[in-house]
C-alpha cells in the first residue's frame, strides 16, 4: 500500500471494483468515523505526487511522481491517466515523462504541461521550469502505443527557465501552480535547512524560503511569498486568491518551550518525525501580486 498510488474517496456502495478497496481498520481512519466512506484505487503508479487535468480533453489526468519518501522508484517519471467518461473509472495509464528529476511540480497551461524538478542537481534538466508543448496530443499517442515517453532532451520540452535558484541540499523538491491569468508558474523554493533564521533568500541567485513567481515568457524568478519553509501545495481558489500549506521544523526545532518540545518528542517517537502543518492563504490584488496573508488552520 505504501508503493504509491492514485484514490478516490466513494461513499456508499458505490465503487468500480470492491477488489481495490484499501482497508482501513480504525475508525479513526474515517471521515467522521462513518464507515460508509471508503478508499478505492483506481492506479498503482509508484511514488505519486501531484495532479493537474487537461482543460481541452478532461478525461487526462497528469500524475507527478517524487521518489525520496517512497519504498519504490518512478525513475523521473509523470503518467498520464485516462478515464472513462461513463463510469469513472481508469481505462489506461502509462509514462509520458521519463528521466527528469524529480519532476514533483506540474501543471497544464495553454495545451502545455508545465513542470517544476528538483533543486538539489542540475542533471537530467533539474532546478528547472520546462514546458512540455502539445502534452495531449503526445500523451495519447503514448497510451495508444504510438509513442514513447518523453525524455529531457526531446524537442518537445522547452525551457522556461533553469539554473534560477542557488543547487540546494533540503527541501529541494517543487511545488507548481500557474496563476488563474496562465501568465506565472507559482514555484515553491524550500529552506535549504531544517530551521534557521539566517536560512534564508539572502545571498544572490538565492530564494530559500519563498513560493517564487515565475515569468513563462521570460524565465524572470521574483519572490511572491517569503518565509515559506517547505510547502507541499497549492491552489487558486474561485476568487483567485492563492492557498498553500507549510509545513514546519522538523523535531520542533526553532520552536522553544520545553512542553511543546515534549509533545514533539511524544509524537515523533512514535510516529516517526510529524512536524506542524499550517493552511494558509493569501489575498490576491491580481494575478501577480497579494495584498495579505492569513492563516487558516494549524495543525
Amino acid at each position: 500500500e505504501r508503493g504509491g498510488g492514485l484514490y478516490r474517496i466513494v461513499y456508499g456502495a458505490s465503487l468500480l471494483n470492491a477488489s481495490n478497496v484499501v482497508p482501513m481498520p480504525n475508525s479513526g481512519d474515517l471521515i467522521g468515523g462513518d464507515s460508509a466512506f471508503q478508499l478505492e484505487r483506481l492506479a498503482l503508479i509508484p511514488c505519486a505526487r501531484q495532479l493537474t487535468h487537461s482543460r481541452t480533453n478532461p478525461h487526462l489526468v497528469f500524475v507527478s511522481t517524487m521518489d525520496m519518501f517512497c519504498p519504490t522508484t518512478a525513475d523521473g517519471s509523470v503518467y498520464v491517466v485516462q478515464f472513462d467518461p461513463q463510469t469513472g473509472g481508469v481505462l489506461q495509464f502509462a509514462p509520458v515523462l521519463h528521466g527528469f528529476h524529480v519532476p514533483q511540480g506540474i501543471d497544464w497551461g495553454n495545451g502545455s504541461l508545465f513542470v517544476s524538478t528538483g533543486g538539489d542537481s542540475q542533471e537530467a534538466s533539474g532546478n528547472c521550469v520546462l514546458r512540455i508543448i502539445d502534452i495531449d496530443e503526445h500523451a495519447l499517442k503514448v497510451l495508444s502505443g504510438d509513442a514513447t515517453p518523453l525524455v529531457p532532451k526531446s524537442g518537445r520540452v522547452e525551457p522556461v527557465t533553469c539554473e534560477f535558484t542557488q543547487v540546494q541540499s533540503q527541501h529541494s523538491w517543487r511545488s507548481l501552480r500557474l496563476t488563474p491569468d496562465g501568465t506565472h508558474a507559482v514555484v515553491s523554493i524550500g529552506a535549504d535547512c531544517n530551521w534557521s533564521p539566517t536560512c534564508t533568500n539572502t545571498a544572490p541567485n538565492d530564494l530559500d524560503t519563498t513560493l517564487a513567481l515565475v515569468n513563462l515568457n521570460s524565465g524572470r524568478a521574483l519572490p511572491y511569498a517569503q518565509g515559506v519553509r517547505n510547502s507541499l501545495g497549492y491552489f487558486f481558489d474561485r476568487n483567485g486568491n492563492l492557498i498553500f500549506n507549510e509545513m514546519g521544523s522538523d523535531l520542533a526545532a526553532g520552536t522553544g518551550g520545553s512542553l511543546l518540545m515534549s509533545i514533539y518528542r511524544m509524537i515523533t517517537s512514535s510516529f516517526g518525525n510529524v512536524p506542524d502543518c499550517e493552511l494558509n492563504v493569501m489575498y490576491m490584488q491580481n494575478s501577480t501580486q497579494g495584498v495579505g496573508r492569513g492563516n487558516l488552520s494549524n495543525s
